[in-house]
């Protein structure tokens, strides 16, 4: 009593009103995803796959599937994501009667039956030359004109194609009266005849010549005038081993013993499976993200001093301007963002790799633009010569003097600080990069760079407090991978030309 109308919501109700509200459902997918998407989605609802899989031929059915799937998939993949566009993709695809895509392609020690035309190229250790019957002779109603190849000093003429055809009536299979025929008739039929015989005989050599170490050719006695095989059966009297087929009932379908209760059982226990496997056992945590969480607490530190030597004491810290010889660089304008800071990071690290010079200076041109900063009416970066002369003054401070005369110098050393977690929590990997480090011969020296901050600067304490605990985490990381002291961290505020130790 209902008009087949899938848009239309049907009410819940009768198993006719239930299977229209499945049928809108489906449609409201077709409607917001993509036909690969949607069609995916539907299959996997009715479930079939496994229905396919489950019944006869069952490989070969459920792989037929995902061939479908994978047509519909690859239109969308050229744009075509319409419903009608898979629709044609599916048809498209059945058209294809060659294809061959078995759930489990791989397979060993299986049968695959194929016709002479498929079996053509291919070899396989045992062949069967099954069904010996269907062959019976047919007398010719057309006759295609087949010209031998024109020699090769010639040049190919277009293709084309000339035959000849036999008008007869017809009862079903049963040929009738002829109503035309062309002229010379007899002769051409005897001459597709002869083509037809030569044929067989290519097909029968292709049939033979496909086992390469054993040819089995079947034969019934009732049959033996309309088997293809027939011009074999004279040689199989010399001598070939003789088989008997015996005749076995197929084996019984195997059927599914387990209830309906243990299959949701099963299926409750392995997605508990799934779920727990798919747990992560470790995560990684950035040191900065650590840092600006909380981290652990680093010890109060203060501004004012003068850069400490090799004889400091361990733990005293203070504070200078990156100029030696006493004049502060001048305060970074705000709001560079991150292009300027990873220009200055990684000009320091080509000077503390040895870079100089015009190298230097090419270095930092490339920099700037492709960070995209500001150019100036020369095409050349604004900002050029402040960079240059930011790492002219690093390189003449006394900490850059120490790291060149060090005994080891690292720069942008990236390293993951393995952490147990809480209790059922997953392994952590402290992850980050440090600017410089280098080695005295009483411990290391952990050198950042901070190119977003000048003490003058708006919220520069609380920045300033989670610098001093992403370097102590940075310090106590690389105290854990090295087994060797940190004997001194230090925080270049390249922005404002402050430098903090401790």
């Amino acid at each position: 009593g209902f008009r087949f109308d899938v848009p239309p919501a049907a009410p819940p109700g009768t198993p006719v009103q239930q299977a229209l509200g499945t049928l809108h459902e489906f449609w409201q997918w077709t409607r917001s995803q993509p036909a690969d998407a949607a069609v995916a989605a539907i299959v996997d609802h009715l479930g079939l796959l496994p229905y396919a899989a489950s019944g006869e031929l069952g490989e070969s059915r459920a792989g037929a599937l995902t061939y479908a799937l994978d047509a519909v998939r690859t239109a969308v993949l050229q744009g075509e994501t319409s419903l009608l566009a898979a629709v044609a993709a599916l048809e498209a695809a059945l058209e294809v009667e060659d294809a061959e895509t078995p759930l489990e392609p791989g397979r060993e020690q299986v049968v695959r039956v194929m016709n002479l035309h498929k079996a053509k190229g291919l070899e396989a250790p045992v062949v069967m030359l099954a069904f010996p019957t269907g062959a019976g002779d047919h007398e010719p109603d057309r006759h295609i004109v087949r010209p031998a190849a024109a020699p090769s000093a010639q040049p190919a003429a277009a293709p084309t194609a000339t035959g000849y055809l036999l008008i007869q009536e017809r009862d079903g299979d049963r040929r009738g009266r002829v109503l035309a025929r062309p002229l010379d008739w007899d002769n051409l039929a005897g001459e597709e005849r002869r083509y037809a015989e030569a044929e067989k005989d290519r097909l029968l050599y292709v049939a033979v010549t496909r086992a390469a170490e054993e040819l089995v050719i079947s034969r019934c006695a009732r049959t033996e005038s309309k088997s293809p095989w027939r011009l074999l059966y004279p040689v199989l009297q010399n001598g070939w081993e003789r088989l008997e087929i015996v005749r076995r009932p197929p084996p019984p379908r195997k059927k599914l013993e387990a209830t309906a209760e243990q299959i949701q059982a099963r299926a409750q226990a392995a997605e508990a499976a799934r779920k727990a496997a798919a747990e992560p056992s470790w995560k990684a945590v950035t040191v900065t993200a650590l840092a600006r969480a909380g981290g652990e607490a680093a010890a109060g530190l203060a501004i004012g001093g003068a850069l400490p030597g090799d004889a400091e004491a361990p733990g005293s810290f203070a504070a200078s301007r990156l100029d030696a010889g006493g004049a502060a660089l001048p305060a970074a304008p705000a709001g560079r963002g991150a292009e300027w800071g990873t220009a200055v990071h990684a000009a320091l690290e080509a000077a503390a790799r040895g870079e100089s010079g015009e190298r230097l200076r090419s270095l930092c041109r490339g920099l700037l633009v492709a960070a995209e900063r500001p150019l100036g009416p020369t095409g050349e970066p604004e900002e050029l010569e402040e960079l240059l002369e930011l790492v002219r003054r690093v390189g003449d401070h006394p900490m850059w003097q120490r790291a060149r005369q060090a005994e080891r110098v690292l720069v942008e050393v990236p390293f993951a600080d393995p952490r147990s977690g809480a209790a059922g929590q997953p392994l952590e990997l402290y992850e980050g990069i440090i600017d410089l480090v280098f080695r005295e011969p009483d411990g290391w020296v952990l050198v950042d760079y901070k190119t977003d901050a000048a003490a003058a600067a708006p919220g520069f304490e609380a920045r300033q407090e989670r610098y001093r605990r992403q370097v102590d985490l940075y310090a106590e990381a690389w105290e854990r991978l090295t087994g060797e002291r940190v004997k001194q961290r230090i925080l270049l505020y390249t922005a404002g030309g402050d430098a903090e130790v401790w």
